[in-house]
């Protein structure tokens, strides 16, 4: 989708801080790390044209962060995702422990 179909979406979008960076990143401006998460979910999200709502993606490494979450940071519980083959081993979800890379 190139970018004279989607500004017009966004501009019809309820108003969140995501629609605010994604104009920003979408207008040549760098953005932080916590901006870019925001605007990454609202596109996501269709901009939000359904509610500011929680996507419930709890697959998503960026749910952690996601603005509109149900419930308290750090409590998501891991996904049950299917290895496959972008599978790059163990690693933290959602506030586990990661597991000892010596020890295995």
């Amino acid at each position: 989708m190139d970018s004279a179909t989607r500004i017009p979406r966004l501009d019809r979008a309820p108003q969140s801080r995501g629609a605010t960076m994604l104009r920003a990143y979408w207008g040549g401006k760098r953005l932080t790390r916590g901006a870019a998460i925001l605007a990454k979910c609202c596109d996501c999200m269709g901009y939000y044209q359904d509610g500011r709502t929680d996507c419930r993606v709890t697959a998503c490494p960026l749910y952690e962060f996601m603005p509109y979450r149900d419930g308290q940071r750090g409590d998501c519980q891991p996904a049950n995702v299917a290895p496959n083959s972008l599978d790059r081993g163990p690693g933290v979800v959602c506030g586990e422990e990661p597991d000892d890379p010596v020890s295995g």
